[in-house]
C-alpha cells in the first residue's frame, strides 16, 4: 500500500520492563528476565511462560511456544483465531498497516497473483478480517500520514483483497466494487476508466476490454441502470460498464427523479457516455458492429429517435404512409414528419432523417408541431450539406440530378406545384418544370390539363401544343422558329399552330 512500509515501527517507547527483569530472578515472583538477545517471562516458580501475552508498562507482548518474547511477526491468538502483529520491538500494534510477503502462513488464498498481502490491526490490535467470508470495512486510514479514511474489504484470514471483488452483503444482496491495486486497496468511487471485469474471457480486441465506471461514495459499482449523475443520464450495462451508443430497452431507475426511454432506442454520446438530446449522426441502432452508413437522427429528451419503430406515426394511425424517392426508387416505410425550430424534417421507422425529392403514398403522414402531409404529393427535403440538410424546401428549387439541373416550385406547405402554371412556367405530373434543353426553343405536348397555381382554372387543356424556352418560359403570342419551322402562338390558348409557307 502507498505510503507503508513493511517492517517500519511506529512510535515507541523504549520497552519498559519489571526491576526484577533487570538482573536477578525476585524468588516466588513473576517477572521479566533476559537471555541473551532474547526474553522471557518467567512465573513464580522460575518456569517460562508460553503462548500468552503479558505486558510491561502500557504496552503487550507475546511469548511465544518456545517462551521467548516474538518480535516482527503475525500473533494468532484467543478463541476466534485473531491475528494481531507484533513490531520489531515485540509491542502488539494497533491503527496499522502490515505488509507481509505472500507466501507460507501469509499465503492468501484469493489473490495468487499478488506478490504481498496487507493486513489493517484496528484500535485493539485485532487484524481486521471477515467472519464468515469476505467483509467490508469503512472508515479505515491509510497513507503515508494516515489522514485519509476508505473502504476496505478483507478475508477471513484478515487479507485485504483489491481488484474487482462481488461481495456478499448481509442482506444477501451481491455488489460489486473495485478496490484498486494490491498496494492501495481502498474502494474506488466516481468515475474510473478500468479494465473489464474478466475481460480476458469476453473481449478479444484489446480496445474493447476497457471502459468507464461510476461507483457511488459507497464503493459499489453502479450496474445495469440509468443514473442522473452531475446533470446528465447515464447508463450502465450489467457489468457496470458505461454505455456509450445506442441502448435498448428500459435499465432500472436509480434516481425518482429520472426520466426513463422507453422500449425504444436511446442514444449515449460516445466515449463520454451521457444520454443525448436533439440532432446525432451516427450508425443505425440495428447496426452493432457499425460497418454501414451513418445517419442523421433527432433525439428527445429521453434519447429516443424521432419515430423510431414507427412509434409517433403508430400513436397518430399513420402506420403504413411510405415516401419513395423520385430519382434513387429508395422507398421509406411508417414515414412522419416532425417540426423542428420552424422548419420540417422526415424521418422513417428506424428514426433515420430523409433527404431527396419524395412522393408520399398510403396516406397522409403525421407531422409533429404541424399538419399532416399530404397522400400523394411530392415533398423535397433539402439535400444540401450543412444546416439546410433535411429541412423541407419551400418556393423554387434547383435539384441536382446527377449534374443535370431539375427546377421545382414547391407551394408554401411544402407540395409541389403539379400540372400547373406557375410564373409563366409548366411544371409536369412529377412537378419539374418543362423546359427547352439545347435550343432556345422546343415544342411541349401537355399530358394533362394544365391549371393555374390555384390548381382552380385550366389554363392549358391536356394534348395542346406549346413552345417553351429554356427558363422554363411559355411563348404565349407571336411567332417563333422551333427547329426551322416557324409557329404562330394563340394568345388565348398558348397552342402554337404551325405556320403556312
Amino acid at each position: 500500500m502507498k505510503g507503508r512500509k513493511k517492517t517500519a515501527a511506529i512510535c515507541l517507547t523504549a520497552m519498559v520492563m519489571t526491576a526484577g527483569a533487570a538482573g536477578t530472578a525476585l524468588a516466588a515472583t513473576a517477572h521479566w528476565e533476559q537471555e541473551g538477545d532474547e526474553w522471557v517471562y518467567l512465573d513464580k516458580d522460575g518456569d517460562k511462560v508460553t503462548d500468552t501475552w503479558k505486558k510491561s508498562g502500557e504496552y503487550w507482548y507475546y511469548l511465544d511456544s518456545d517462551g521467548y518474547m516474538a518480535k516482527d511477526q503475525i500473533i494468532v491468538s484467543g478463541s476466534n483465531d485473531d491475528k494481531y502483529y507484533v513490531n520489531i520491538y515485540g509491542t502488539k500494534s494497533s491503527n496499522r498497516w502490515v505488509a507481509m510477503d505472500n507466501e507460507g502462513d501469509n499465503e492468501c488464498s484469493d489473490q495468487d497473483d499478488v506478490s504481498t498481502v496487507w493486513y489493517f490491526f484496528g484500535s485493539d490490535g485485532k487484524a481486521k478480517r471477515g467472519t464468515d467470508g469476505k467483509k467490508i470495512f469503512t472508515n479505515i486510514p491509510y497513507g503515508s500520514a494516515m489522514d485519509k479514511k476508505g473502504i476496505f474489504l478483507f478475508d477471513e484470514d484478515g487479507h485485504m483483497l483489491s481488484g474487482w471483488q462481488d461481495v456478499e452483503l448481509s442482506s444477501g444482496a451481491v455488489k460489486t466494487y473495485y478496490f484498486n491495486g494490491e498496494d492501495e486497496g481502498y474502494a474506488a468511487t466516481g468515475w474510473q476508466y478500468l479494465e473489464r471485469p474478466d475481460s480476458e474471457d469476453y473481449y478479444d480486441d484489446p480496445m474493447d476490454s476497457e471502459a468507464w465506471f461510476y461507483f457511488d461514495t459507497n464503493g459499489r459499482a453502479v450496474k445495469n441502470q440509468t443514473k442522473y449523475i452531475n446533470g446528465f443520464y447515464y447508463t450502465f450495462d450489467e457489468t457496470g460498464a458505461m454505455d456509450d451508443t445506442w441502448v435498448k430497452g428500459t435499465p432500472g431507475i436509480s434516481d425518482g427523479t429520472a426520466n426513463i426511454a422507453s422500449d425504444a432506442a436511446a442514444f449515449y454520446t460516445d466515449e463520454i457516455g451521457y444520454r443525448r438530446s436533439g440532432w446525432i449522426y451516427t450508425y443505425d441502432p440495428d447496426d452493432e458492429y457499425e460497418e454501414g452508413d451513418e445517419y442523421w437522427f433527432y433525439l428527445s429528451t429521453k434519447g429516443e429517435a424521432f419515430n423510431d419503430e414507427a412509434k409517433d406515426a403508430k400513436e397518430k394511425n399513420a402506420l403504413g404512409v411510405a415516401a419513395t424517392d423520385l430519382y434513387t426508387g429508395d422507398t421509406y416505410d411508417n414515414v412522419a414528419a416532425k417540426v423542428i425550430k420552424n422548419k420540417t424534417y422526415l424521418f422513417d421507422e428506424n428514426g433515420r432523417m430523409i433527404t431527396g425529392v419524395v412522393q408520399l403514398d398510403g396516406g397522409s403522414a403525421y407531422r409533429s408541431g404541424g399538419s399532416a402531409l399530404a397522400d400523394g404529393a411530392i415533398y423535397y427535403f433539402s439535400t444540401d450539406d450543412g444546416s439546410a440538410e433535411g429541412a423541407m424546401e419551400t418556393g423554387k428549387v434547383t435539384y441536382d440530378d446527377e449534374g443535370e439541373d431539375v427546377v421545382y416550385y414547391f407551394k408554401s406547405n411544402g407540395q409541389a406545384y403539379r400540372n400547373a402554371l406557375v410564373g409563366g412556367a409548366i411544371y409536369d405530373a412529377e412537378g419539374r418544370r418543362i423546359e427547352a434543353e439545347d435550343a432556345s426553343y422546343m415544342l411541349y405536348v401537355t399530358e394533362a390539363d394544365i391549371t393555374d397555381d390555384d390548381g382552380k382554372t385550366v389554363k392549358i387543356p391536356a394534348g395542346t401544343q406549346v413552345v417553351v424556352g429554356r427558363s422554363g418560359s411559355v411563348k404565349r403570342s407571336g411567332t417563333v422558329e422551333v427547329d426551322g419551322v416557324k409557329y404562330t402562338i394563340n394568345r388565348d390558348t398558348y397552342e402554337a399552330v404551325e405556320k403556312e409557307s
